[in-house]
């Protein structure tokens, strides 16, 4: 078997296997221990991961709490790499170590097929048109800020202790 990495955000809360078998309404086998702490996961919802349950919006399973406490890290204990990872599927993110209130890095991704007509920025649209030529033209991606004073700052790098920071979480709506 291969193996593979993976990252997403997931629901969970801790109940025993037997309460998470009575919640799916199945009996509990023999062979299991009934009292065994876990962690029934909810995973979002998406046009692959249907609901399993009418009370949650996900796929719903249970897992050992041991076995869940080694492979998944709460939201604000998240590596940098984590955080670009979010980025990467549209997530807003901040360190909870920063300074400033509401703070946080989104990405601008890439985008090969932007009308010149769109910059307006009479300086960009000159470089552009001169450099470029053409109806439309390719930019790169980027990390960008909104900043504690409401500002967006295009660029934003990441300081070493921002690359090593455990901190990191994902914003949510």
């Amino acid at each position: 078997m291969e193996i593979f990495f993976g990252i997403k955000a997931i629901k969970a809360m801790e109940i025993t296997r037997g309460d998470y078998n009575k919640y799916r309404g199945w009996d509990m086998p023999d062979d299991e221990d009934a009292d065994e702490v876990g962690m029934l996961v909810e995973y979002p919802a998406d046009p692959d991961n249907k609901p399993n349950h009418p009370d949650h919006e996900g796929y719903i399973s249970w897992c050992p709490k041991v076995v869940f406490d080694k492979h998944h890290r709460s939201n604000g204990e998240l590596t940098f790499g984590d955080a670009l990872h979010a980025l990467e599927h549209g997530q807003r993110v901040a360190r909870k170590g920063w300074n400033g209130k509401g703070m946080f890095l989104f990405l601008l991704p890439a985008d090969d097929n932007i009308p010149t007509k769109a910059i307006h920025d009479p300086a960009l649209r000159k470089v552009i048109e001169a450099e470029v030529g053409g109806e439309t033209f390719s930019a790169l991606g980027s990390i960008r800020m909104f900043t504690a004073d409401k500002k967006i700052l295009t660029g934003w790098l990441a300081s070493q202790t921002d690359m090593l920071s455990k901190d990191w979480e994902i914003l949510t709506d």
